[in-house]
This record gives structure tokens, sequence and C-alpha cells, in this order.
């Protein structure tokens, strides 16, 4: 599970920290409102890839399908 908060919103990007088991250390992701396109910051560990930000970049999928940036929430899976 990720836990995941809104760090930036300007006027050019949504930037939202996720927090993989809700712990530290954080990753960060971001959304470019301008270009639409979508990426890691920073990756919560010291792999380039691994599932917390592959479910971070499904909701922000989401967030795109519905037109809402949440500010905050949790995504569990199984």
């Amino acid at each position: 599970m990720i836990k995941y908060l809104m760090a930036e919103n300007s006027e050019e990007r949504y930037v939202w920290r996720y927090y993989p088991e809700g712990e530290e250390p954080y990753g960060e992701a971001f959304y470019n409102k301008k270009t639409k396109k979508y990426g890691v910051l920073k990756h919560s560990s010291e792999e380039e890839w691994d599932a917390y930000w592959a479910h971070m970049f499904n909701e922000i999928r989401r967030f795109i399908e519905s037109g809402e940036f949440k500010e905050k929430g949790v995504v569990a899976w199984y």
C-alpha cells in the first residue's frame, strides 16, 4: 500500500509524495499540466522499478480520467 500527499500544485504541475507502506523514505511523482506528461522525480528506494511508483502512476491515470487531482489518499492492493 501507499499513502500519498500533494506536495506542490503550481501553474505548471502537481507533485505528490508517496510513502510505501505509509512510511519513509518517500518517493515523488509529478503530472505536468501543460504537457500532460507524468513521471518520477524521486524513487522511494534505490530500485529503479518497484510496485509502489507503479501504483502511484495508476492513481495519476485515474486522476487524469476523472479530472479530479486529489491532495491525499491511500492505494491498497494484495
